[in-house]
């Protein structure tokens, strides 16, 4: 890296440190907490086969897809 690239990155660093700021608070301000363990329906759960239970299904039901794609 030369001289003259690092005074370029130090300038972009320089000038982009107010941006980035806003937009940090920005999203702090909107953020919408949200925990995958909410979305487990823990009253249907059940063992599997490996636990004495039942054989594992393909499909138990169906996620809501914004959740699956989440955790996937």
């Amino acid at each position: 890296m030369t001289y003259d690239s690092k005074g370029i990155q130090a300038r972009l660093i320089r000038d982009l440190e107010p941006v980035v700021a806003v937009e940090l608070d920005r999203h702090l301000k909107v953020q919408k907490n949200w925990y995958p363990h909410e979305y487990v329906p823990w009253s249907e759960g059940r063992d599997f086969a490996g636990m004495h239970g039942k054989q594992k299904t393909h499909v138990l039901h169906q996620l809501p897809k914004t959740l699956s794609s989440s955790i996937s």
